[in-house]
């Protein structure tokens, strides 16, 4: 389990974070929003152990960040962030053996390969592995690098504790993909015992895929909870500074929003007939 308690982050006479507090379960889809600015990329670097000035306590399996050797920790979660630049021209399979790093000294190079191989087949980019990385889209890119984080926290051990913690990753793929992507975490959650954070844009997204919600308004905690409790009119206003409609999605059966700056002139009754 990762556990935050009262994080706060302070950048000048800025506070980033102020004392957001919360846990991500292994089995679970944890997905944070927020309006540009509110935190969310802050609080997942946070977690990863790349910020300073830090207040308050991060923890997995009940031990500060700080008190895991590097390896260890490297095995128990992976990150994925919003930026990812790479200048050479490796190889799919290369790139995604990459996250076998820290287990260098655990299992020999054809293990390696196998776990990197089923990772790029969890994103659909097997037929690919041998592609010069360069030349992939950028959503195609998205996925490597999602397969790549992926085999760093993979482990043949059943139940073992794992995390993937997921700045944006929906940024560069069309609305298949993005589907297709949150589908494999919510298996990987629920088959493998992963815990997921995962900071989106799309509410409506997440309200299908999430099994609870973050919502951060200007660093501090809005709301958390199921997406039924968390997206409601009140909230998004709040939050976003916008009006929304919130219905019941038929499909899934969670909540739906429509989110509007104004109603169109279209959208209103015609009253020139009286």
């Amino acid at each position: 389990m990762i556990e935050i308690r009262d994080l706060t982050i302070q950048k000048g006479a800025r506070k980033i974070l102020k004392q957001v507090s919360f846990e991500v379960q292994p089995g679970e889809v944890f997905a944070v929003l927020g309006a540009n600015g509110a935190g969310k990329s802050t609080l997942l670097r946070a977690i990863g152990g790349e910020e300073n000035m830090v207040e308050g306590a991060i923890s997995i399996n009940h031990r500060n960040i700080l008190q895991w050797a590097p390896r260890r920790l490297a095995r128990m979660r992976g990150i994925l962030s919003q930026k990812i630049e790479l200048s050479f021209a490796l190889s799919v399979l290369e790139v995604v053996l990459m996250g076998r790093y820290a287990y260098a000294s655990l299992e020999s190079k054809e293990e390696s390969m196998d776990v990197a191989k089923w990772c790029l087949q969890q994103v659909a980019l097997e037929s690919m592995q041998h592609r010069n990385i360069l030349t992939l889209s950028g959503g195609e890119q998205q996925r490597v690098h999602l397969a790549r984080v992926l085999a760093q926290v993979y482990c043949r051990q059943p139940r073992h504790t794992r995390f993937l913690l997921l700045d944006e990753p929906l940024a560069s793929l069309d609305l298949a993909h993005q589907h297709r992507l949150l589908h494999l975490l919510r298996r990987l959650s629920r088959e493998e015992s992963f815990g997921i954070f995962i900071v989106v844009h799309d509410m409506n997204l997440a309200a299908q895929y999430a099994d609870r919600i973050l919502l951060l308004h200007r660093g501090e905690t809005l709301s958390i909870g199921r997406p039924e409790e968390v997206f409601n009119e009140s909230n998004i206003q709040q939050a976003y500074g916008i009006r929304a409609v919130v219905m019941q999605n038929p499909v899934y059966q969670c909540p739906q929003i429509t989110a509007f700056h104004e109603i169109p002139d279209s959208a209103l009754p015609n009253r020139s007939a009286s």
